[in-house]
């Protein structure tokens, strides 16, 4: 039997008029569909946002003790890092 894939999609929304960062993780199973999902208002510049987001997005999945998760995300930067 394979092991069961999930996929967590992390994303961060900047709004520099409210200084704030927002993100949302939705995790969704080896078919497409919907598990569960949540978000987070921080208070935090741009520059540093998208990798508070995935250490967030990597708690989040920890606590609840999914394994078998893929992260993706669109932070080049926070990726290239990360590689590295």
């Amino acid at each position: 039997m394979a092991l069961r894939r999930l996929e967590c999609n992390v994303d961060a929304s900047f709004s520099d008029e409210l200084t704030c960062v927002g993100h949302d993780m939705c995790i969704r199973d080896d078919t497409g569909n919907f598990v569960m999902a949540t978000w987070l208002n921080l208070g935090c510049s741009s520059d540093i946002g998208e990798a508070l987001v995935l250490s967030h997005a990597i708690h989040w999945v920890r606590d609840r003790q999914l394994t078998n998760v893929d992260f993706k995300l669109d932070a080049k930067k926070v990726v290239d890092y990360c590689k590295a």
